[in-house]
């Protein structure tokens, strides 16, 4: 598809997939399809997405020249693209420039990327068409009010760690057992 790009490990951006995408398509074993445009579907692409047995949720976002992404729409894309459940997912626009750049900026600062990085970003996909109005929407977003899109590893629980060091180390132990055991046994 247009603009086809891969933003993480399992998660893609693209324009709107057209039939002759469809077989490529296919080899990603997609599980989501999030769309950010509520036009009618192409033909056959209903069919596809049944047929490979993908989730398809639509949002009918309005073009980002004509208003902002609402924080609410925002939120609401982010809890389905920040769920690896939902891996490997497509999220796309028409041509994956403005709106699709718009969330993946987004999804970008909720895991602190640098905003210059952003941008650049954002203007490799949207030239020669770059909306200063985007821009001014992932420059001046405030991630307070969203998660973390792809959470941190945190540590497994004190008591967890500790059951798992003593079965490494009775596992250790009982080796060193067997094996100078079976050594015994050969000497004899």
């Amino acid at each position: 598809p247009v603009n086809f790009a891969v933003v993480l490990p399992g998660l893609y951006r693209s324009g709107y997939p057209k039939a002759a995408d469809y077989p490529f398509i296919r080899t990603l074993k997609l599980k989501t399809i999030v769309t950010l445009v509520g036009k009618d579907l192409p033909d056959g692409y209903q069919q596809f997405v049944e047929a490979n047995h993908i989730k398809h949720e639509i949002f009918d976002m309005a073009g980002t020249k004509k208003a902002e992404i609402p924080i609410k729409t925002m939120r609401s894309i982010l809890s389905i693209v920040s769920d690896r459940k939902n891996y490997p997912l497509l999220i796309h626009c028409n041509q994956g420039k403005h709106r699709t750049g718009c969330v993946v900026g987004i999804l970008r600062k909720t895991n602190e990327w640098d905003t210059a990085s952003i941008i650049r970003e954002y203007t490799k996909f949207a030239e020669p068409k770059v909306r200063e109005t985007d821009v001014k929407y992932i420059t001046d977003f405030k991630v307070a009010d969203i998660p973390r899109a792809v959470p941190k590893l945190t540590r497994a629980p004190y008591f967890v760690r500790t059951f798992y060091g003593m079965v490494m180390l009775a596992s250790f132990s009982l080796s060193v057992w067997v094996y100078s055991g079976a050594k015994l046994l050969i000497l004899t």
